[in-house]
């Protein structure tokens, strides 16, 4: 008898505690959807976005809030709606392959806006992503044809484009990463 009040304890406990989240995502939602809708031209691009935002979050099993706040803050810097999408999805991939925690799936894409706003060299973002377990020269190399020790030195010469380094990593995670979120899940 004590066995199964604590189990229906536990599963009212663990109920809560989704309705409280899916509560709290709905907050979030709600609250973020007149700003989306100012900052992406119409409530439907709004919706559309937030609603992938929110399906993400599920999938990948990251708080749904910080995806929110971090798309409004890339977005006002420059960073297009469907780039961002595009950049989360594929962070996503390459984190659940590594086993990331937020702060290193957050670190990540952070780096590759960077860039492609050019608010950091090639170098300093490949050394950054570099430092976050992310194979960026050896992505990189592939996606331009260049041996891994080229490319650092095109890097550290200053002699390629920020702004196009992300894409070409982000080309190279699709091939290498993709599949890695639903297998996480199915651990």
């Amino acid at each position: 008898m004590k066995c199964r009040l604590l189990t229906v304890i536990l599963m009212l406990t663990c109920s809560s505690v989704v309705i409280a989240q899916d509560s709290t995502n709905q907050e979030a939602y709600d609250h973020a959807l007149p700003q989306f809708t100012r900052l992406m031209g119409s409530e439907s691009a709004a919706r559309k976005h937030l609603n992938y935002l929110q399906n993400f979050a599920q999938i990948a099993n990251r708080p749904f809030s910080s995806l929110v706040r971090f798309s409004q803050r890339e977005q006002v810097a420059g960073i297009s709606g469907d780039y961002f999408l595009y950049t989360t999805y594929l962070c996503g991939e390459v984190a659940a392959a590594q086993d990331a925690d937020d702060d290193e799936y957050f670190g990540m894409m952070l780096v590759i806006f960077d860039m492609k706003l050019k608010n950091v060299s090639a170098y300093g973002g490949l050394e950054a992503l570099t430092r976050m377990s992310v194979p960026a020269y050896r992505l990189l190399s592939k996606a331009i044809g260049k041996s891994e020790a080229e490319t650092r030195r095109l890097a550290l010469k200053d002699q390629m484009r920020v702004e196009v380094v992300p894409d070409a990593i982000l080309a190279m995670v699709k091939d290498e990463y993709v599949g890695s979120i639903e297998a996480r899940r199915k651990k």
